[in-house]
């Protein structure tokens, strides 16, 4: 009755010992780099175990650790698509466009031949495909104005360093091009031509900020409709098994603005060249609602030949997890459906989400010739967002002016209407409900508190002959529940049960 756990980021790893038997715990360093190891033995109270020598007692014949800062007992050949220098402590995964094919490989790799390449830690090179737009991002450079227009100068660099691909389309040359649009809640500025953003309870409406009209609020919404060749600093990358980047960013052409034929360059997120087959790409990005909000995002999936969509399952998943300790979990997840490439994408929304923090989680299990593609993400209710619309207060809820969310009806008070920018009080003798959308009256034998709105007992008291008399009346209502049942006599009798708090 022993046991080994090992600590692995906070997550006990337990292993039940079996005596003449080796055990072995894998602590892998891509969950910690450090790990405690601690061996825990019960000892018997059993007089009969007792009295036989050493049946009460556990013996460690052996322990052995690899993979340790310490000396090692001999050296050991990378296997291939590794490689090592003279007094290595680890091997290292050959970088990309390199290849090793044997075990034992000193120094470095070998170079793909020309047209070919390889992810990190390949045994193989493979031909090359040729460029595409898709090979590279773009780049957005300020705005200055030319000629009374703001203008941003834009360049392309290839997405991957080095580059998958060769030949094909050459590498667009630098333009200058019309800004692209400030994020909601922000305006131009007609002097410097930078964003800047709008008051609290405004919001953006062609290029200007309005201020909501009583009973709307202007709910900020954090949009992410094409990224910038630097991460948000909410985003957060990681890759389990090979990959040269788990996620890049990927020049798409989007639909012409309102009114123009110009072709519009935009960067989205992908995910899949990178990878190597059998690899995962994991994408994290932390929001913090202010007020109930929602996630939705747009994204498709790019199929290369021979791949069939219909007979390729679910690749990525999507994830909704509560960080906050304070509060009650809450965990969504769904597997997305495949989505061929439209200029929209297929669309995904969350329910309702309550005030706090969170992690949203993209996973994408490569599959070969399959690539995700993350086309667009809104969090509405994100404090770091702006507003681009004004939003109607809904029933049990009012907005005064310039706000930039609704606030619940006070408890006593109530609102049965759309964009209303206060609460009526209940009548005498009645309490608001849940809700805040009506006024209902109290149970049986309870009465609306004198001050607070809720109700409690009536001339309610309790005897007991050890501790004397106990006064309900000042206890709040938490939940009433009534039945009912036939007698003998076929008299109908009534009870109510009662939950209470104080």
């Amino acid at each position: 009755p022993s046991a080994i756990i090992a600590n692995q980021g906070g997550g006990p790893l337990i292993e039940d010992l079996v005596a003449g038997e080796k055990t072995v715990v894998d602590i892998h360093p891509t969950v910690v780099r450090e790990a405690k190891v601690e061996f825990y033995y019960s000892k018997w109270s059993n007089t009969a175990v007792r009295t036989n020598s050493g049946a009460d007692r556990v013996f460690i014949k052996s322990l052995r650790t690899e993979g340790t800062v310490r000396a090692a007992r001999q050296c050991h050949p990378c296997p291939p698509g590794e490689f090592s220098s003279e007094q290595a402590r680890a091997c290292q995964k050959c970088p990309a466009n390199t290849f090793s094919d044997t075990s034992g490989t000193a120094n470095k790799c070998q170079p793909c031949p020309f047209h070919h390449v390889a992810l990190p830690g390949a045994t193989a090179c493979q031909p090359s495909l040729n460029c595409t737009l898709e090979d590279y991002t773009v780049r957005y450079d300020g705005c200055h104005e030319v000629a009374g227009q703001f203008l941003s100068h834009v360049t392309f660099t290839p997405a991957f360093n080095p580059p998958l691909c060769s030949g094909g389309l050459a590498l667009p040359p630098p333009t200058d091009q019309p800004c692209p649009d400030c994020a909601p809640g922000t305006r131009r500025s007609t002097t410097t031509g930078q964003c800047e953003p709008c008051d609290p309870g405004f919001y953006t409406d062609g290029g200007l900020c309005k201020p909501c009209p009583l009973g709307t609020a202007a709910v900020r919404e954090l949009i992410y409709e094409t990224f910038d060749t630097t991460w948000p600093s909410n985003f957060r990358t990681s890759c389990v098994g090979p990959c040269l980047e788990p996620w890049h960013f990927m020049t798409f052409r989007a639909d012409p603005e309102p009114g123009s034929t110009a072709a519009r360059h935009v960067n989205v997120l992908a995910s899949g060249k990178g990878l190597a087959p059998g690899s995962q790409a994991v994408l994290t990005v932390a929001v913090q609602l202010y007020t109930e909000g929602r996630v939705l995002f747009k994204y498709f999936h790019l199929y290369g030949p021979g791949v069939d969509p219909k007979q390729t399952p679910p690749q990525t998943n999507f994830e909704v997890k509560r960080v906050s300790n304070e509060q009650h979990p809450l965990h969504l997840e769904e597997a997305l459906d495949p989505s061929t490439f439209t200029s929209e994408g297929r669309q995904y929304e969350t329910p309702a989400l309550p005030v706090g923090k969170y992690h949203l989680i993209f996973t994408y299990n490569k599959t070969e010739g399959v690539e995700f593609i993350l086309r667009a993400l809104t969090i509405t209710g994100e404090r770091s967002g702006g507003a681009m619309q004004c939003r109607p207060c809904r029933e049990g809820y009012y907005c005064p002016l310039h706000t930039d969310m609704p606030f619940p009806c006070a408890p006593g008070e109530y609102n049965q209407v759309t964009n209303s920018d206060s609460c009526e009080k209940c009548p005498h003798g009645t309490v608001s409900d849940p809700t805040r959308t009506n006024c209902v009256t109290c149970p049986p034998g309870m009465v609306p508190h004198e001050t607070g709105p809720y109700c409690v007992l009536q001339h309610c008291r309790y005897w007991h002959q050890l501790y004397g008399v106990w006064d309900l009346s000042r206890f709040g209502l938490i939940h009433a529940h009534e039945g009912s049942k036939t007698a003998e006599d076929g008299q109908k009798e009534v009870s109510a049960q009662y939950h209470l708090a104080t």
